[in-house]
């Protein structure tokens, strides 16, 4: 679709620049700078209130912090995995022979 725009000269001769540096028509650059533009613009979703339910006194565990939470959450990941390998391998060597 085509439209007028009144652009400032200074303005216009930037983007005319703009468009030959990268290689765009100036339309293209309007267009791609517009887009751009608007969507930095575009309110996030409202999300409802997000509450941290904790049990127990104190908060949290004596050596647990927030910064440490993955490093502990992959520590456990690895003896849970370890565990079941560790069952696996005495279950198979149950197993009767020729299996």
């Amino acid at each position: 679709m085509r439209t007028t725009i009144s652009l400032p000269d200074a303005l216009l001769g930037q983007a005319k620049s703009e468009a030959e540096r990268k290689g765009l028509t100036l339309g293209q650059l309007v267009e791609g700078s517009l887009r751009a533009s608007l969507l930095r613009q575009t309110p996030e979703p409202e999300r409802s209130p997000f509450r941290l339910v904790t049990f127990g006194k104190g908060g949290l565990v004596p050596g647990l912090s927030f910064g440490r939470l993955k490093d502990v959450l992959d520590a456990e990941d690895l003896v849970r995995v370890g565990s079941r390998l560790a069952s696996r391998a005495a279950d198979s060597d149950d197993a009767p022979p020729g299996r």
